[in-house]
């Protein structure tokens, strides 16, 4: 085992609580310090034409381990801390990162809402065909129709798209 993969073995994706409207730059400035971060965004019609903007107001994400780069991080213009409960850092598991790309990586409208606005329950599924083929989520009703929900817990949210029920198998 070389060192370099022993070393991409302890980073770990963590959300940043950062200034609203400064996500771009705090995302940027991370990468100059050779963090990896990641800022979900989508297109939006503003009156100075198409733009960019964060699909999570407020939040960026970035890979790191925490012993080393911590205060690399924390030190960013505009980051407030990093997303705790009870004084501990949340991790985000790689797939919901991975979810959250696949999402934003399609031709098709993504929801965004709060966690508490989707009805608690939703049964738990696994989409088994499709672009989000593997995807793991729970089905919530939403303007009368079953939609697919990928919640980001770390961020309080959920990425909610239109599914064919058929590609859905119930867990």
């Amino acid at each position: 085992m070389n060192s370099l993969s022993c070393e991409a073995s302890t980073l770990e994706w963590f959300a940043l609580y950062v200034r609203t409207g400064k996500e771009h730059d705090v995302a940027g400035i991370l990468e100059r310090k050779g963090i990896e971060s990641y800022l979900p965004v989508r297109r939006s019609q503003s009156p100075r034409g198409k733009r960019k903007e964060a699909l999570f107001p407020s939040y960026c994400f970035c890979r790191v381990d925490l012993g080393d780069r911590s205060s690399m991080v924390i030190t960013t213009p505009w980051v407030y801390g990093f997303v705790s409960t009870a004084s501990r850092n949340v991790r985000i598991p790689d797939q919901e990162i991975e979810g959250i790309k696949r999402m934003q990586s399609q031709e098709q409208a993504i929801e965004v809402i709060h966690s508490r606005e989707l009805c608690e329950g939703g049964r738990m599924v696994r989409i088994c065909g499709g672009p989000f083929k593997g995807l793991r989520g729970r089905v919530v009703q939403r303007r009368g129709q079953d939609r697919f929900a990928l919640d980001v817990e770390a961020v309080q949210q959920s990425l909610v798209v239109e599914v064919e029920r058929s590609l859905l198998a119930f867990e």
